[in-house]
């Protein structure tokens, strides 16, 4: 009888002892399991920082293409009657970044229309400028180029239109590069509308024009 009430006292502290190791085992793993967590969403944290400042420091120092120089040449002031004007538009292609850049490719127009409603929401660039290599421009140095009027020659009407206000010259494009860090390329859009004297406007400037998606740059 004795033997049989220790059996029973021995398996009963038998699974108590179980049920204490495996309450333990179970907490410590949880606690594990928790701390592992924060470890991993810590060192998470910290790449996704690492990585911002990283971003933040090439585009400190990346290149950083853009069209300047932008100069009209034609006789849309005062025609010269009889001779033919074939208005051009000499640019340059700019880096103002810290590292050299690498133009991929890139596109200039110099179209009349009546108006900018004219102008579609997308740009239409027409036939790309490929280079068989990309051209590399230095920081502070420019690649001047030149872009002339789609309709060519512009009669005394066409002209006539333009000082009145009731036709623009628009000069659109865009430049695709890439920067050093081997990142996705960049790409510089811009739109310029010519406008003539009027108003309080005694001089002939270019100001920019077109829907937003003409003017972007990333």
């Amino acid at each position: 009888m004795l033997t049989a009430w220790l059996t029973v006292i021995f398996s009963a502290l038998l699974v108590a002892a179980n049920i204490a190791l495996w309450w333990t085992t179970n907490n410590s793993a949880k606690r594990q399991s928790r701390e592992m967590q924060e470890s991993n969403a810590a060192a998470v944290r910290a790449a996704a920082a690492m990585e911002r400042s990283a971003d933040s420091w090439m585009d400190a120092e990346r290149a950083w293409i853009f069209f300047t120089d932008v100069s009209l040449i034609s006789e849309l002031q005062a025609s010269m009657v009889g001779l033919p004007n074939v208005p051009r538009v000499d640019f340059s292609w700019t880096n103002f970044g810290r590292t050299a850049g690498l133009i991929i490719n890139g596109k200039a127009r110099l179209i009349k229309i009546k108006s900018q409603s004219e102008l579609p929401e997308q740009p239409v660039y027409g036939d790309i400028w490929n280079f068989k290599q990309e051209v590399p421009i230095l920081p502070n140095n420019k690649r001047p180029e030149q872009v002339v009027l789609e309709q060519s020659i512009l009669t005394e009407d066409e002209l006539r239109e333009i000082q009145t206000h009731k036709a623009i010259i628009v000069f659109f494009g865009f430049v695709k590069y890439r920067d050093i860090f081997s990142r996705p390329p960049h790409e510089t859009r811009f739109c310029l509308v010519y406008q003539m004297p009027g108003g309080f406007n005694h001089a002939p400037q270019w100001i920019y024009g077109g829907p937003p998606s003409y003017n972007q740059q990333t």
